[in-house]
Protein backbone atom coordinates (compact mmCIF):
# COMPACT_ATOMS: atom_id res chain seq x y z
CA UNK A 1 0.00 0.00 0.00
CA UNK A 2 1.34 3.44 -0.93
CA UNK A 3 2.27 5.80 1.88
CA UNK A 4 1.54 8.86 -0.26
CA UNK A 5 -1.59 10.36 -1.76
CA UNK A 6 -2.22 11.91 -5.17
CA UNK A 7 -4.32 15.04 -4.97
CA UNK A 8 -5.46 17.54 -7.54
CA UNK A 9 -3.76 20.91 -7.32
CA UNK A 10 -5.70 23.73 -5.76
CA UNK A 11 -4.90 27.41 -5.57
CA UNK A 12 -4.33 27.00 -1.82
CA UNK A 13 -1.39 24.62 -2.39
CA UNK A 14 1.92 26.44 -1.90
CA UNK A 15 3.88 25.18 -4.88
CA UNK A 16 6.63 27.78 -4.35
CA UNK A 17 7.57 26.07 -1.06
CA UNK A 18 7.81 22.61 -2.66
CA UNK A 19 11.31 21.15 -2.78
CA UNK A 20 11.90 17.48 -3.55
CA UNK A 21 15.64 17.99 -4.03
CA UNK A 22 15.39 17.76 -7.83
CA UNK A 23 15.47 21.24 -9.42
CA UNK A 24 13.85 20.05 -12.66
CA UNK A 25 10.90 18.52 -10.80
CA UNK A 26 10.55 21.56 -8.54
CA UNK A 27 10.43 23.81 -11.60
CA UNK A 28 7.90 21.57 -13.36
CA UNK A 29 5.59 21.62 -10.35
CA UNK A 30 5.81 25.41 -10.00
CA UNK A 31 5.51 26.26 -13.69
CA UNK A 32 3.66 23.43 -15.46
CA UNK A 33 1.65 21.25 -13.10
CA UNK A 34 -1.21 23.75 -12.87
CA UNK A 35 -1.49 23.83 -16.66
CA UNK A 36 -1.74 20.03 -16.81
CA UNK A 37 -4.36 20.01 -14.09
CA UNK A 38 -6.46 22.77 -15.70
CA UNK A 39 -6.42 20.89 -19.01
CA UNK A 40 -7.27 17.68 -17.11
CA UNK A 41 -4.84 15.49 -19.02
CA UNK A 42 -6.03 11.94 -18.20
CA UNK A 43 -2.52 10.48 -18.07
CA UNK A 44 -1.70 12.88 -15.22
CA UNK A 45 -4.96 12.53 -13.35
CA UNK A 46 -5.51 10.91 -9.99
CA UNK A 47 -8.37 8.98 -11.60
CA UNK A 48 -5.75 6.70 -13.18
CA UNK A 49 -3.75 6.15 -9.98
CA UNK A 50 -3.80 2.62 -8.68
Amino acid sequence: MATWTIRRLHKTHDRAAFDCGQPVLNEWLRDRAGQFDRRDFPEHSSRNAK
